[in-house]
């Protein structure tokens, strides 16, 4: 009785099959209801409220430091901050969309110390 051995070639190494480069795309949620976007004003106005609020809690250290945060002047800064001084009842105007008021003119009325002249003020000019 004779041994035969068979031979089997080496196996080779397979890698598994490549995924094509096709961006896997996911599906599209229904359209909803789209809200308008925040005026400029109010976007400035919200901003401000947070800088405070971060130089007020120690994370950011002055104004120096904010602007460089949010990569603007000093002076720049300042105008934001500004909006602080407004009247709450336009503050508020403001951010719910009430009224829409030019960044120029917001920074008039907030140079208006007392708030009743600053609402005085802002229904003149409308």
């Amino acid at each position: 009785m004779k041994l035969v051995a068979k031979f089997e070639p080496p196996r080779q190494t397979t890698t598994p099959p490549r995924r094509s480069k096709a961006p896997l795309v996911a599906p599209s949620p229904a359209p909803a209801e789209v809200e308008p976007a925040a005026s400029p004003g109010a976007r400035n106005l919200a901003l401000a409220h947070r800088l405070a609020n971060m130089i007020d809690t120690g994370l950011v250290a002055d104004y120096t430091a904010a602007a460089r945060l949010i990569g603007c002047s000093q002076p720049r800064l300042t105008h934001l901050m500004s909006l602080l001084l407004l009247a709450p009842q336009i503050q508020e105007a403001i951010l719910f969309g009430t009224i829409t008021v030019g960044d120029k003119r917001l920074r008039e009325l907030a140079r208006i110390a007392a708030w009743s002249e600053q609402l005085e003020a802002l229904s003149r000019r409308r």
